[in-house]
């Protein structure tokens, strides 16, 4: 075998070398990280946070961009009550992925927490204003001004995130309550007055044609 084909050779093995790796840790960094969740959840196993963590930090060693990684441990974090570190891994989430909208939110919730009510304030804006499909962006805006006594301006985001989640008792509850601060009558109430007063009406012609008013 001549030099150059020993070359081509072990060129051609490299090549297929490199083309399998990027393979292999994708299969081992997914592996550590369901094993994570499994820990986190209590999946197959008992809930063991310290565990959890672990693991997902040996993920970010595989993969520092690991994006779901920092999603779950701001998550426990906030559970923990560490709030700085729960705000850490979620500046990494938008960092990475800045078009979740949900992660926005979610370090907003983080920010109230910590007593800064206007920080968090622009963090939802900025959640809903990312993606419109994020309902508890429009509910926490609507209680940050409902503490304000702007239920006029609650009432409106509030019935936002309940065209996106109608049947989310938080937010059905929140509206009622915000109705009854505006003395609003429902759509339902309405109808039944409108009704009760059309039925008035017929009853009152017919007695009218009776009596040949």
């Amino acid at each position: 075998m001549c030099l150059l084909t020993i070359v081509s050779f072990l060129l051609m093995l490299a090549s297929e070398g490199s083309a399998q790796k990027p393979k292999v840790w994708k299969a081992e960094v997914d592996r550590i990280f369901e094993e994570a969740q499994r820990f986190h959840l209590g999946i197959e196993r008992p809930t063991n946070l310290k565990q959890a963590i672990d693991l997902y930090k040996q993920v970010l060693k595989l993969d520092p961009n690991h994006t779901n990684t920092y999603y779950n441990l701001a998550g426990i974090r906030f559970a923990q009550n560490r709030y700085d570190l729960a705000v850490k891994n979620y500046k990494q989430v938008i960092k990475l992925a800045p078009e979740d909208g949900h992660s926005y939110n979610n370090l907003g919730t983080v920010y109230e927490r910590q007593g800064k009510a206007k920080l968090a304030r622009r963090l939802y804006q900025r959640a809903i204003q990312t993606d419109s499909s994020v309902a508890m962006g429009y509910y926490n805006l609507a209680r940050l001004y409902s503490k304000e006594d702007k239920t006029e301006k609650a009432m409106s985001l509030l019935e936002k995130a309940l065209s996106i989640e109608p049947d989310n008792s938080t937010f059905v509850n929140q509206h009622a309550r915000l109705e009854g601060e505006l003395g609003k009558i429902s759509n339902t109430t309405v109808g039944l007055v409108v009704g009760a007063l059309a039925g008035v009406i017929i009853l009152y012609s017919l007695l009218a044609k009776v009596k040949g008013v």
